[in-house]
């Protein structure tokens, strides 16, 4: 039940920092109905990535979902990890190694979203396609 809860919580957090999705103007899907191009689909996919990674204003309001889901999280942690010491939870060293892995799995979550970007960025600048423009900005 409360696996239940906490993933209806996360939905409705993600929800609400989500404007309108499916506007075509500034939401993910870039093309009205039937008139998709293939390059609306990279488009779109640019976008899913900048609205989970990056704060863009036009589609996200400015808040990226990852950090603030892993914000989130460390905050459970931090205080399931504060108080199995306090005693307030029942199976404290459980509660206290539980608390532990909860902060350990959202840094190293956050270390992974953001790593690989940096990777695939320090691979095009060390072959020169950086020079050519952005790679990270798709346009059709």
């Amino acid at each position: 039940m409360k696996k239940v809860f906490f993933v209806f919580f996360l939905i409705l957090l993600g929800l609400s920092l989500a404007p309108n999705l499916t506007q075509a103007s500034n939401g993910i899907v870039p093309c009205e109905l039937g008139e998709c191009r293939l390059c609306d689909f990279f488009v779109m996919i640019e976008r899913i990535v900048k609205f989970f990674l990056v704060p863009d204003g036009s589609i996200n309001g400015g808040v990226p979902l990852v950090p603030v889901v892993a914000a989130l999280m460390i905050a459970i942690g931090g205080f399931m990890f504060i108080f199995s010491h306090m005693g307030v939870f029942e199976g404290g060293p459980e509660m206290l190694s539980r608390g532990k892995n909860v902060i350990k799995a959202a840094l190293f979550g956050l270390l992974i979203a953001y790593s690989a970007w940096l990777i695939v960025n320090t691979f095009f600048w060390v072959i020169g396609a950086k020079n050519a423009g952005f790679w990270n900005v798709i346009s059709c």
